[in-house]
């Protein structure tokens, strides 16, 4: 594809092209005579710095810790890989991202790592991880990341279904270097859903209206894959740690949302801004209203681009939240068929018709109707049989550094009105 300016890199996705062969099942990949390390809970980075070392590569050390996702993300688990510098130099560099994984495995900066049923063994195409955008273009602070000691990533980690979830993290050269299993006490109950239908874009005139999805299925965010979420310069470490029990990536941050998801500047992104004032932080990312029969999405920092593939949405009736179904086998959803530069999706705000998904059950007009929508700059992956057709790969929050994380909206309450409830 040829790029006709720096708004249509930015929409470039990531690509992973298949090798030519099948690995073994995953429960009989080799990692030695010894047993991998075990991946402790944590609920701090001065928790997870004391890890036991699971990995060794040049003067990069890493540990991996699991972590919850936060009082929005309870239908997750975070895991956590920190990547610590260990030599001398003044700049060292950065850990070198994975050129190869299994099928299924996610990306996770220096490793990949995988979560699946207890009982689940299956066999994997091992793929080549397409590092185009991440050695194409960097934005913002990225001229500063070889100078950083200490750079953490995390990936999600859905809980599903009735068995406990076991978690396997592999090296580039695709060895066992940690696992742990997730125990579940009953089945959870999935809040988060895709939001918005696939859209059909010819790339011609304006893009096609947001049409809220009737029938959505539970779906988890994408986290960056090559960028870290919170990074350190040597002696900064300390200074730049969250205080508390608390880690990057969870839902929402504690303290609330750092500077650089609060300013209306693309470039106002680096990990060394201070933190934002006490009253600015209650705000979100992302506004969500209502007006003349819309909902309206304003975003104050990141474009709302590919909304489709970008927007999770949660709802309530009555107080009562509403629970999203696994995805089942069937039809595959449209998928885009052509990207959009970015120019076509500013800062204006995205107007959504208002309308009720029949996925809330009955509703009659008066009833109490809550929604919060989170926009995932990575994509989401939708959770269930179709899981891995349905997964968006996005490479917007790669190319900033530190990657923002799925960025919140407020939580919105209205009455449900006779055309909401007659259009359904």
């Amino acid at each position: 594809m040829r790029c006709r300016n720096r708004c249509t890199l930015l929409a470039l996705e990531a690509t992973a092209i298949a090798a030519a062969f099948v690995g073994p099942p995953l429960g009989a990949v080799s990692f030695g005579r010894e047993t991998p390390p075990g991946i402790a809970h944590v609920r701090s980075l001065a928790e997870l710095r004391r890890c036991a070392l699971a990995l060794r590569e040049g003067d990069w050390e890493l540990r991996f810790g699991l972590a919850d996702g936060g009082e929005a993300a309870r239908d997750w688990r975070l895991l956590h890989c920190l990547a610590s510098y260990v030599g001398r130099e003044a700049k060292p560099g950065s850990p070198e991202p994975i050129e190869k994984m299994f099928g299924s495995a996610t990306h996770l900066g220096p490793v990949s790592y995988m979560s699946h049923s207890v009982s689940d063994h299956p066999r994997q195409m091992v793929v080549h991880v397409g590092k185009r955008m991440a050695n194409m273009m960097h934005i913002g602070q990225y001229g500063q990341r070889g100078e950083f000691v200490e750079e953490l990533y995390c990936g999600p980690v859905p809980l599903i279904g009735k068995e406990a979830i076991r978690v396997q993290v592999y090296s580039r050269d695709l060895k066992r270097i940690a696992e742990t299993v997730v125990p579940l006490k009953e089945e959870p109950a999935h809040s988060w859903q895709r939001f918005l239908a696939p859209q059909v874009d010819d790339g011609k005139g304006p893009p096609p209206p947001a049409v809220i999805l009737a029938r959505p299925f539970a779906a988890v965010p994408s986290y960056s894959s090559f960028a870290p979420v919170w990074a350190a310069k040597r002696g900064d470490e300390e200074r730049l740690t969250p205080k508390g029990e608390c880690l990057p990536g969870q839902l929402p941050p504690a303290g609330g949302y750092e500077s650089r998801y609060l300013v209306d500047r693309p470039d106002s992104n680096s990990a060394l801004l201070p933190p934002a004032e006490a009253e600015e932080a209650k705000r979100m990312p992302i506004g969500l209203s209502l007006a003349d029969g819309q909902f309206v999405l304003e975003s104050r920092c990141v474009w709302l681009h590919e909304p489709a593939d970008g927007l999770l949405a949660r709802w309530w009736v009555n107080d009562r939240p509403v629970a999203a179904p696994l995805a089942q086998d069937g039809p595959p959803e449209p998928r885009d068929k052509l990207l959009r530069a970015l120019d076509l999706a500013r800062r204006a705000p995205l107007r959504i018709p208002a309308a009720l998904p029949q996925a809330l059950g009955p509703v009659k007009p008066g009833d109490k109707i809550a929604l919060q929508v989170m926009y995932c700059p990575a994509g989401f992956k939708v959770l269930g049989d179709r899981a891995r057709r349905q997964e968006r790969v996005k490479c917007g929050a790669d190319c900033f550094f530190p990657a923002f994380q799925p960025l919140l909206s407020n939580r919105l309450e209205f009455p449900a009105t006779k055309a909401m409830t007659e259009s359904r």
